[in-house]
């Protein structure tokens, strides 16, 4: 997948992004939302800046902090509060953890790769399967935002992987 993902030029990767971005933004169950879960994206994934730029106005967007083998929401106030984490990935550093998941109306979630059918496959720690498994997150509508390459026909998941609802790609 890293190899399938490599082919993509930074232009196509934009484009892409760009249309998953409206095809999310159309979405009934964004638009009603006002508290989503989201990601701030590696070079690699499905580029959501442009969500946090433009909603977190609107919406209150948290975004995950790893914390030893958990995921921990915070509030994405702005790009001055991301700093870069333990994995490389950029998180908020201030504010207290968001633990009210029952009021979570969507989370957009990344993966390695998809399946139409809501099926996942992460980067291989397990933190998404394991905050998606709380009690709290079985009635949030779950998204997984994937570029047109990263969507299979199969993948092999375990009793502990968590699945998808809707699986947004060009």
């Amino acid at each position: 997948m890293q190899q399938r993902k490599s082919l993509l030029t930074l232009a196509e990767r934009e484009r892409q992004s760009l249309e998953i971005m409206r095809l999310l933004e159309d979405l009934t169950v964004f638009q009603k939302a006002h508290t989503v879960l989201l990601y701030s994206s590696l070079p690699d994934e499905v580029q959501t800046s442009i969500l946090l730029q433009r909603w977190y106005t609107m919406k209150q967007l948290l975004l995950p902090v790893v914390e030893g083998d958990n995921l921990v929401l915070k509030q994405f106030t702005d790009t001055s509060s991301l700093q870069s984490g333990k994995l490389g990935i950029l998180e908020p550093q201030d504010g207290v953890p968001f633990t009210n998941y029952e009021t979570i109306d969507l989370a957009i979630i990344p993966g390695v790769a998809f399946t139409l059918d809501g099926k996942r496959l992460g980067r291989g720690k397990g933190y998404y399967d394991r905050l998606l498994s709380k009690s709290a997150f079985k009635n949030v509508f779950k998204v997984g935002l994937a570029f047109s390459c990263q969507v299979l026909p199969f993948l092999p998941m375990e009793s502990h992987d968590e699945s998808l609802d809707l699986i947004l790609t060009p």
